[in-house]
């Protein structure tokens, strides 16, 4: 069986990861049954004007990943929420290293052939990764949906936005993050976002709007949001929560390479990661 990815985006992202980060058995047999030469030669056209263009995917990943399975790892929070999970092979990873987590993705489409997927690979598999429908501007009904397949609101979470944020109005990313809000701030946030067009240094921002100009042409998105970490901090504060880690571009290069001097400053990149307790 082979599955066409539900975006040019994702897509474009997936073959840009390869399966150099999400490296477990179940992850790579999930990545075989996609289908992704509908973005191959857009891909190529990318790489033909940044050659780079895969390190900024692959290090987000490796951050993120190496994030979500520290936060699990202490056992503390056994719930992980994945909203615009997509056909990424981010929860079969965290699957695989920590397996008494219930995991939790939510898109607005595809979740049932992404049931069917897992399921093909070990019929267990969705007992352990449930994947929900809902839109993610409909806050009540996603929490409603989260609960019903098992979610407990009472529970810390770890919630895991990658590839989202930039796509999403505000308002509606922060209602999606205000659903784990407690008065014990034990769960925490894991996000992946762009940071401001005036921040990035003069030499790599045709190279950050590149893509971006051919994902909009491609997916008709007419908005791009991005976000500073001081309003993200801000924001956190607000819900009672606090930035706990904050990578730039550079510092998860060299965390994944050390010693490389890609994304330097003055020429770090245009993706930073963060992760906030709520």
């Amino acid at each position: 069986m082979k599955v066409k990815s539900i975006s040019s985006t994702s897509a474009m992202v997936t073959l840009l990861a390869g399966d150099e980060i999400h490296t477990s058995t179940n992850a790579k047999k999930f990545l075989d049954m996609l289908d992704l030469e509908h973005v191959r030669a857009f891909v190529e056209g990318c790489l033909r004007f940044w050659p780079h263009y895969g390190h900024l995917v692959k290090n987000r990943k490796s951050c993120i990943l190496n994030l979500a399975c520290n936060a699990v790892a202490g056992g503390k929070i056994r719930q992980v929420i994945i909203p615009g999970a997509g056909l990424d092979t981010l929860s079969l990873e965290i699957n695989a290293r920590h397996g008494s987590c219930k995991i939790f993705e939510i898109d607005v489409g595809h979740m049932d052939t992404k049931t069917a997927m897992l399921r093909s690979i070990d019929p267990s598999i969705p007992d352990s990764i449930r994947c929900i429908t809902r839109d993610l501007s409909d806050t009540d009904a996603v929490v409603s949906s989260l609960i019903e397949h098992g979610w407990d609101s009472k529970e810390p979470s770890l919630m895991i936005l990658e590839g989202i944020s930039y796509y999403l109005p505000a308002n509606t990313l922060w209602k999606t993050i205000g659903m784990l809000g407690s008065e014990s701030h034990t769960s925490q946030i894991i996000m992946e976002y762009l940071i401001p067009y005036d921040q990035i240094s003069e030499a790599m921002r045709p190279i950050a709007q590149y893509p971006f100009d051919l994902i909009a042409n491609d997916a008709d998105i007419d908005h791009i949001t991005r976000y500073d970490i001081s309003d993200i901090a801000a924001r956190a504060q607000r819900i009672g929560g606090s930035i706990l880690h904050h990578y730039d571009m550079n510092r998860m290069q060299q965390d994944r390479l050390p010693g490389s001097t890609l994304f330097q400053p003055p020429h770090a990149g245009w993706i930073e990661v963060c992760m906030f307790s709520v």
